[in-house]
């Protein structure tokens, strides 16, 4: 019993803080109900971009065309504007990418959480979030087995990117003397770089998630895995039902549900 009011003061003293200015509410309307979102002041530029969206109406009838049970649902595609069934959806946007506004760890993947898709780390190192592409989180209650287990997974993911931030510097040595065939300095190169790596990589200190955080996620749920990651712009505050409901409709193979789910948004304060 303890332990449960103990959840509920990190969650509300979270909700605090998060909310203690004034913030704007937007409600999502869908066909399985309607999603009442809080917009986080401090990530102004997603906040004035959705804003901006949503009273030039972009949203009105997209879809939410990516559906994962215990993850997210994601919308705001362009394209998903009377798309026909089967079509891949994901790529669209209105043009343009918005810079991360990460803030971490006041905004974290807890259930309901209103966050930017975007390209992954690969193809858009610097994070920048989709101009009109959401997501909001569904995700699961974890375990401290299961936490532990993302604590060790963000620890490998933070030693394994530092590690390649150290190859980066040998890679045109050994592009050039790939290209030369010359094995004897190839292997020198690569040795060195590996030791880089390794020595980069052993000054990771541990990834270790808030107590605040744990409590969330073993009361509340979401997808702690994401965060620090991409950018959170707002909460459900009213309608983590619908999230259930949607969460649960059958999907393609696209992970796109079978019979549509349209949006239209509306900013009430």
């Amino acid at each position: 019993m303890t332990r449960f009011f103990a959840s509920l003061l990190a969650l509300a003293l979270m909700c605090a803080c998060a909310h203690s200015q004034s913030n704007t509410r937007v409600v999502i309307h869908t066909n399985h109900g309607d999603m009442v979102v809080e917009l986080f002041n401090d990530t102004p530029v997603h906040r004035d971009n959705f804003l901006k969206l949503v009273r030039e109406h972009y949203y009105d009838s997209l879809l939410f065309h990516r559906v994962i049970h215990q993850f997210m649902l994601q919308g705001g595609d362009p394209q998903s504007r009377g798309a026909q069934a089967g079509t891949k959806l994901g790529n669209g946007s209105p043009g343009y990418t918005l810079d991360a506004e990460i803030v971490y760890p006041a905004h974290i993947h807890q259930k309901g959480a209103l966050c930017a898709a975007r390209l992954g780390d690969p193809m858009n190192p610097q994070r920048k979030s989709s101009g009109s592409q959401f997501y909001i989180v569904h995700g699961q209650v974890f375990t401290a087995d299961m936490l532990r287990q993302v604590e060790a997974q963000k620890t490998q993911t933070q030693q394994r990117a530092t590690g390649q931030k150290a190859i980066a510097a040998y890679t045109d040595s050994l592009r050039h003397y790939s290209t030369q065939r010359d094995s004897v300095r190839f292997a020198l190169v690569r040795d060195k770089a590996v030791a880089a790596a390794e020595m980069a990589a052993s000054t990771v200190p541990p990834f270790v998630m808030p107590e605040a955080h744990k409590q969330v996620y073993q009361t509340v749920g979401g997808s702690p895995h994401l965060d620090g990651e991409y950018t959170v712009f707002g909460q459900v505050v009213s309608g983590l039902e619908v999230i259930d409901a949607i969460a649960a409709l059958p999907v393609d193979e696209n992970n796109r549900p079978l019979q549509d789910v349209k949006m239209w948004i509306e900013i009430v304060k």
